[in-house]
């Protein structure tokens, strides 16, 4: 056996030089063709120009340098950025001389590309110029310029390398199609006995054509290249774009004669019956068919793939990128397999009812395959929860390993980061997890799919590919996925009979096999199923498939009753409902709770903002009468603003999710008092948001201690503002009030008089605080429309705005370092933008959306999601460094302080997080909370946290999570607190409750003398005393804001409220 990939090529290419080695297809009607000879020559070329540059010489590992440093005995990581052809594979041959490749898809964009780079650090990259300009990339170093069969590529150097193993072969990522995408360091070693298992099985030789149907970024493409390279045959490749046209794909396997296809299922599903009559027909020129990377299918579908008296071989290929490529094969005959199928009888109704698992249903010994035998070197174990081996007819994970097949796996943690043996000899038995379940059946092992595919649903947990599998026993369905989303599961079946075939025969089939608790919430009947990149199943292209539900129209408090009703049942899986039902009583928790509300706010088109809170807390019957006050509410309000909020389906001139937006003519109009403000010039000495206090050099306002509030001034934007106002003062001694409102519109006023100085109307309400940009010319709002928005403080005029895929609750916020605005979305994505609005990165935290703000601490954001995760993420790669799970929607924007971050989830727990992701402390507040917590550092380095509470309660806490204090108050309180130090040292807070009560607290009541310390660090009680409170005619939920001894309050009575505060 040669000892690594280069040699095994170089000795083919020595024997066979004259043979086609690749024919590369852009289109349907134009190839290139290059021999063993020409590929040698190009690849040496290559390795020539990178040895050069590394002090190698080309043909061996030896330094030519007399000043060469102990690194240089190990080879580097080359990174390759080119669009697949021979020229990439010229690439990665010259790389493998003596160096490992890093293959990266030329269509990722530069956050990914960067996160690439950062994570792999390479020493060089090889950069397409057509990849450079398409991708706009400008890379300083450039060490050298040279072409590849009439490409041209740049060698550009990096100065942080990783050092590697000697015997490192590629670098690649997984697919993430199981969880995050790891990046996995492959030796030679490990990938050497799969090609010569291959070519061994499916007994090839020089005359043989090799159809690549995987992208270079998977790793079996590595296979398929050394296949084809060990023996002399052709590697036939086609652009990615002609993978998805089956007519054109099919006819160039037949013009090349492809005899050997290694493909994922979902790619041969997409064939449909047009591979039956052609490369699977009784004369096709297909030798062999390899399936892997997914489940194989059954056998039912798999004939009818098959044209009638098909030669063609069929195997299951099982494996993980963590081990790459393939550990274990097995050659399936239908026929045997057909004659073997046969589902144990569900003898009646109730015994499948009370099966815990439909798969034991099953025969295993028919319609399901066997992963197979382990490859050469390679270890398979089928291990239970002890780790003990999983005997006869018991389920267990999947371990796969060995002392051969060991790499390096980097999953993104910080603990990852710094583990890699890079002088690591492998002679140590590796085993590796596969997260896949399986189940020891005569002596065989069978994958029953992901253990990770288990979710917990009111209590319940449930196998999704338990639910597939219970779909894929129907003979109409070819193939199911189904996909979590919240708390819903969605059920996808591709069937060959679609017209005859109907969601409700597909939901009253499922019945018979399925408890009610595991019944998917929507099932979807669709023509196929769509494949990315790596010939798996898409499943953001599965999601699209989904039709656009109506809404119901709402005409009396009785089909109120009824829509309300129906969705309160159908969440819990319950037949009825009566007036007294507590909703989590009745078996619901806090994510089915925001799932009904979601569900009745696409329906009423308005938001109901303490719903989830009645939901949660109260009857059905005080549900409904919540619902009909609202109702009743907007109704009399369409009198006077007729214009609801517009359904996003509706909004004629938006971009798509992810594109920078046109004006509509309505976003373009301002009120009629707009003035030039000529902030150009200017230097913003403060902001105050509802975090508190940022200043800008030494600039410092004194604060009364209050004991009166003074009304100055009120402004109405005509509907609720929900919003929290934003401060900017500027060194010309303007102050500026930024505040929008349920009306879409979005003001700047004068926060000394209340004047108007511009008014914008945005495409729908706006919920999200304003932030402003680092130089202070620009303000940030999110926008029901999901629209993040730029205008320009000089005017308002709409600089530019960004269109993300569902509603931005969340407030924006700004990195001081970059300039960079980064925000959540309901489609559950992260995002950062530059100043000029171009997307920086966006990255999928959790499965749940995000509805509060992100909180920047040093290089990292902070994030929140409505499925209860946490998350760290690097600001300028958009790579997610930490996440952990506090069990239940967080609603609470993360807030920094000295040790981390803090923040409350929905039932009342607080936590203190440290940046790098470990829980310092957890404080149980014993009721919802909906408030983000405020910080206060006092002059005596300490900390104060407060957080407000369903229960009435604000919470004071010190930076250890011991509680202080608490104010207790008359009505729940959503709004943050604001905190601030009076002139005397006098620790005040303004506590807003959602009855319209403002409450001016001092701190430091109860004490001899007012210290700012508070005795923090032995937890001294202390007794918050009111000072003097304002009594608005509005609900409150947005947060107060204090400058300049003025308090700013926004009500859901559609009024800004300015007071004066005196002693």
């Amino acid at each position: 056996m040669m000892d690594n990939l280069s040699n095994l090529f170089d000795n083919t290419a020595r024997k066979h030089p004259d043979n086609v080695a690749v024919i590369f297809h852009e289109n349907e009607s134009s190839f290139q063709q290059v021999t063993y000879k020409e590929l040698q020559e190009e690849s040496i070329n290559v390795a020539g120009i990178i040895s050069e540059r590394q002090g190698y010489d080309t043909f061996n590992r030896k330094s030519v340098s007399d000043c060469d440093s102990n690194t240089d005995k190990y080879p580097s990581i080359i990174a390759i950025l080119s669009h697949p052809g021979p020229a990439a594979i010229a690439c990665i041959l010259g790389v493998l001389k003596n160096n490992a490749y890093f293959y990266i898809n030329p269509d990722c964009t530069k956050a990914e590309l960067m996160t690439c780079v950062n994570r792999v650090r390479p020493h060089f990259i090889l950069v397409e110029e057509n990849v450079l300009t398409i991708a706009n990339l400008d890379f300083s170093v450039v060490a050298s310029s040279f072409s590849v069969f009439g490409k041209c590529f740049k060698l550009v150097l990096f100065k942080e390398v990783n050092a590697v193993n000697s015997d490192l072969a590629y670098v690649i990522t997984t697919s993430g199609s199981t969880g995050t995408p790891k990046f996995v360091y492959v030796p030679h070693k490990c990938i050497m006995p799969n090609i010569y298992d291959f070519v061994n099985i499916f007994e090839i030789n020089t005359e043989d054509s090799i159809f690549c149907a995987a992208p270079l970024t998977f790793d079996p493409s590595v296979v398929d290249l050394f296949m084809a390279f060990k023996t002399g045959a052709k590697l036939v490749m086609v652009a990615p774009h002609i993978l998805k046209m089956p007519d054109v794909l099919l006819d160039i396997m037949i013009k090349k004669t492809v005899t050997i296809l290694q493909a994922t299922p979902t790619l041969m599903l997409s064939l449909k019956t047009k591979a039956k009559e052609t490369i699977l027909s009784s004369d096709s020129s297909l030798k062999v068919l390899a399936l892997g990377g997914e489940s194989f299918p059954k056998i039912s579908v798999l004939k009818h793939w098959l044209g009638v008296n098909c030669k063609t071989r069929i195997f299951n290929i099982y494996g993980v990128t963590e081990v790459s490529c393939w550990a274990t094969v097995t050659e399936v005959n239908v026929t045997e397999c057909e004659q073997q199928t046969n589902y144990k009888g569900l003898e009646t109704y109730n015994q499948v009812k009370n099966n815990e698992n439909i798969l034991d249903t099953l025969n295993l010994t028919g319609d399901v395959v066997p992963i197979g035998k382990p490859l050469s070197f390679t270890i398979v174990k089928l291990l239970k929860s002890n780790l003990e081996n999983a005997a006869e007819g018991e389920e267990g994970e999947i371990f796969i390993g060995g002392t051969a097949r060991a790499c390096w796996v980097d999953d993104g943690s910080l603990s990852s980061l710094g583990c890699m043996n890079v002088k690591d000899d492998g002679s140590k038995q590796v085993l590796r997890q596969t997260g896949d379940k399986g189940v020891l059946k005569n002596g065989n092992i069978y994958c029953l799919g992901r253990l990770d595919f288990i979710i917990k649903r009111n209590g319940q947990k449930v196998s999704l590919h338990e639910i597939s599998r219970a779909c894929e026993t129907f003979s109409y369905v070819e193939k199911s996925m189904i996909i979590p989303e919240g708390n819903k599961i969605i059920a996808f079946v591709c069937s060959r009979d679609k017209n005859v075939i109907s969601k409700e025969t597909v939901k009253k089939d499922l019945k018979s096999l399925l408890s009610n608790w595991k019944m998917p919430d929507e099932i979807i009947v669709v023509q196929e199923i769509p494949f990315n990149m790596h010939g798996k199943v898409c499943r953001e292209k599965l999601l699209q498939k989904r039709p656009v539900r109506e809404t119901c129209r709402i005409n009396d408090s009785d089909s109120l009753e009824h829509l309300l009703k129906i969705h309160w049942k159908t969440i819990l899986g319950i037949n009825n409902v009566h007036c007294k039902d507590n909703f989590v009583k009745s078996g619901g928790d806090s994510l089915s709770a925001v799932q009904l509300v979601e569900e009745l706010e696409k329906h009423l088109q308005y938001e109901v903002p303490e719903l989830l809170d009645i939901i949660l807390n109260s009857s059905f019957e005080n549900t409904l009468k919540s619902l009909t006050h609202y109702y009743l509410a907007n109704n009399e309000n369409e009198t006077f603003h007729p214009s609801k909020r517009p359904k996003k389906d509706n909004h004629k001139n938006e971009s798509q999710a992810g594109q920078q937006s046109d004006m509509t003519e309505r976003e373009r109009s301002f009120g009629n008092e707009t003035q030039k403000l000529q902030t150009d010039s200017a230097i913003k000495k403060c902001v105050v948001s509802r975090r508190g206090f940022y200043n800008y050099g030494h600039f410092h306002v004194d604060l009364l201690l209050p004991q009166h509030a003074e009304f100055s001034w009120k402004y109405n934007l005509g509907k609720c503002i929900d919003s929290s106002p934003l401060i900017v003062e500027y060194d010309n001694g303007k102050i500026f009030l930024f505040v929008g409102s349920h009306s879409h519109r979005f003001i700047c006023t004068d926060a000394v008089t209340g004047g108007k100085y511009w008014s914008v109307t945005l495409a729908d309400r706006v919920e999200s605080s304003p932030s402003v940009s680092r130089d202070g010319r620009f303000v940030y709002v999110g926008c029901y429309s999901g629209d993040l928005y730029c205008l320009r403080i000089d005017d308002g005029h709409i600089s530019w705005k960004y269109k993300t895929g569902d509603v931005i609750k969340s407030s924006p916020v700004v990195d001081h370092n970059t300039g960079y605005v980064m925000f959540g979305s309901h489609d559950k994505n992260l995002y950062c933008l530059n100043q000029e609005g171009k997307l920086i990165w966006k990255n999928e935290i959790a499965k749940g959306s995000i509805f509060s703000s992100p909180c920047i601490c040093d290089n990292l954001v902070f994030v929140a999601t409505l499925d209860g995760v946490i998350a760290g993420v690097e600001i300028i790669s958009g790579v997610v460094l930490w996440k952990d799970h506090v069990s239940k929607p967080v609603f609470s924007s993360p807030a920094q302080y000295s040790q981390g971050i803090v923040f409350g989830n929905v039932i009342g727990d607080i936590f203190g997080y440290s940046s790098t992701g470990s829980r310092l402390w957890k404080y149980k507040a014993g009721s919802n909370i909906f408030s983000s917590p405020f910080i206060l550092k006092l002059q005596s380095g300490e900390e104060v946290i407060a957080i407000g509470c369903h229960n009435n309660n604000v919470y004071f806490l010190n930076s250890k999570g011991e509680k202080m204090s608490e104010y207790c108050g008359k009505a729940p309180v959503y709004a943050t607190p604001f905190l601030y130090t009076a002139s005397n040292n006098t620790v005040i807070s303004v506590i807003c409750e959602t009855s319209g009560l403002v409450h001016f607290v001092d701190l430091n009541a109860g004490k001899s003398t007012y210290k700012q310390n508070l005795s923090l660090c032995n937890k001294s009680i202390f007794s918050p005393l009111t000072l003097t409170e304002i009594k608005l005619p509005g609900e409150l939920f947005a947060s107060p804001v204090v400058y300049r001894n003025k308090v700013y309050i926004c009500s859901r009575d559609n009024f800004i409220y300015c007071f004066n505060l005196e002693c």
